[in-house]
């Protein structure tokens, strides 16, 4: 059934984009202007963003997650799923 899936799904979607979407690049180009000249930072503050844009897109997708478990779980309940799921 595609409604318990959405939960997992939805993680997918969040971590996509918040952490390969935008870590990623800006780690490159992070990099880039360091190796240039063009800003003047230790390297591994790339590592220390990394890191945080890691946690950051955890923490989005845990609540992505328990937000849409929430509701597909009252979803199915009303419909009567759930007790299907139960029995």
């Amino acid at each position: 059934m595609q409604v318990h899936n959405f939960p997992l799904l939805s993680v997918k979607r969040t971590i996509g984009p918040h952490f390969l979407g935008l870590a990623i690049p800006l780690g490159s180009l992070t990099y880039t202007g360091i190796k240039l000249q063009w800003i003047v930072f230790p390297y591994y503050y790339i590592a220390i963003g990394a890191a945080c844009a890691v946690l950051i897109a955890a923490m989005h997708a845990m609540l992505e997650f328990f937000l849409t478990r929430c509701r597909t779980s009252r979803m199915c309940m009303q419909t009567g799923v759930g007790l299907l799921l139960l029995s």
